[in-house]
C-alpha cells in the first residue's frame, strides 16, 4: 500500500500539500508513476555508463601490466601419434637427422667419403672364455673411468686386446699376431649403412666406404664372436707383434657341406666383404 510518507522522497512536500488540499488522487498517482519511470530510466543509464567506464579502466590496467617483450617460443612436441605428449622432446635440427656411422676394422683412418669420430684399438673377450661379451669393441686410446673398485674382481666381464691370426693366409700373413687398429667413421650425407659379406662391391645406388675380408674368431671356440669386415689393406699397431692372443680375428671361409649355393661359393674360399652407405 502506497503511504504518503513513501512519496515525500520522490515528489517533495509541495506535491503532498497539493494532495492534502483535495487534488484528484488518480491524476496525482498517474503523474507519480510517470515520474518514477523516468527516474528508473535515468538510474539504469547511469549504471550502464559507470560499468562501461569500469571495464575500460580494468582493460587499460591489464594492457599496461601485460606489456613487455614477447618471450621465446616453447619447444615443439613430437608429431608422431605413437609418442605420448609428455615424452616428446625438443625438435632435432634437420642437419642432425642425416648421417650414419660405421667402424672400419684394421685401419685408423677413414676413407675420403667419411670423417673420423675417433680411432682406437680393437678389443673383446679372451678367445677361449665361455662368457663375457661376444662382439668386437673399438676402444678409444684414452679411456675415462667412472669411480671403480681397485684390484681384479672375480665376478666381472673382461676385455682384452685383439690380434690378427693370419699366418696361413698369404694376402694378410704380414700382419699376423699384430694388434688390430680401428676407427669410427661418420657419413653426414647418407642415412643407411650396410655390411655385405661375400662380395667386394656395393649394389647400384650405394656408395662403397671400404672393402676387405670377412673375419671372426675360430669356429671351434666356446665363445663365438660376431662377423666383421676387416679392411683389405689393414694397418697394425707398431710394437705389438708378440703372440698374446686376447680376442682374435681369423679369416672366414665358405663351406659347401650344407646348402650354400656352391659352386658359386668356393668350398674353403675366404670370403670378401664390403661396407656400403646410401
Amino acid at each position: 500500500m502506497l503511504m504518503f510518507s513513501d512519496l515525500v522522497g520522490v515528489f517533495g512536500d509541495d506535491r503532498l500539500s497539493s494532495m492534502e488540499k483535495g487534488v484528484d488522487h488518480a491524476e496525482f498517482l498517474n503523474e507519480r508513476v510517470i515520474g518514477t519511470k523516468l527516474k528508473v530510466l535515468v538510474c539504469v543509464c547511469l549504471f550502464s555508463i559507470n560499468r562501461h567506464n569500469g571495464e575500460a579502466a580494468q582493460q587499460g590496467n591489464s594492457d599496461t601490466a601485460g606489456s613487455g617483450p614477447e618471450g621465446p617460443a616453447g619447444p615443439a612436441g613430437s608429431t608422431d601419434p605413437e609418442v605420448p605428449r609428455s615424452l616428446a622432446g625438443p625438435p632435432v635440427p634437420a642437419a642432425d637427422l642425416s648421417g650414419t656411422i660405421y667402424i672400419r676394422w684394421g685401419r685408423d683412418d677413414c676413407p675420403s667419403t667419411a670423417s673420423k669420430v675417433y680411432d682406437g684399438v680393437a678389443g673383446g673377450a679372451w678367445f677361449d672364455f665361455t662368457g663375457s661379451g661376444s662382439n668386437y669393441l673399438c676402444l678409444p686410446w684414452d679411456p675415462v673411468y667412472l669411480p671403480y673398485q681397485s684390484g681384479k674382481q672375480d665376478y666381472r666381464g673382461m676385455v682384452y686386446n685383439a690380434e690378427y691370426e693370419t699366418s696361413d693366409f698369404p694376402p694378410l700373413s704380414n700382419v699376423h699376431n699384430y694388434d688390430v687398429p680401428c676407427v669410427v667413421c661418420e657419413v653426414n650425407s647418407r642415412l643407411k649403412m650396410l655390411m655385405i659379406p661375400g662380395t667386394e662391391s656395393c649394389p647400384a645406388g650405394w656408395i662403397e666406404e671400404y672393402d676387405g675380408y670377412l673375419m671372426s674368431d675360430m669356429f671351434s671356440r666356446d665363445s663365438p664372436t660376431e662377423f666383421v669386415c676387416v679392411d683389405q689393406y689393414p694397418d697394425v699397431i707398431p710394437g705389438t707383434s708378440a703372440d698374446e692372443n686376447g680376442v682374435v680375428f681369423y679369416p672366414v671361409e665358405s663351406r659347401c657341406f650344407s646348402n650354400l649355393p656352391c659352386p658359386k661359393y668356393v668350398d674353403g674360399g675366404e670370403l670378401a666383404c664390403v661396407v656400403c652407405t646410401k
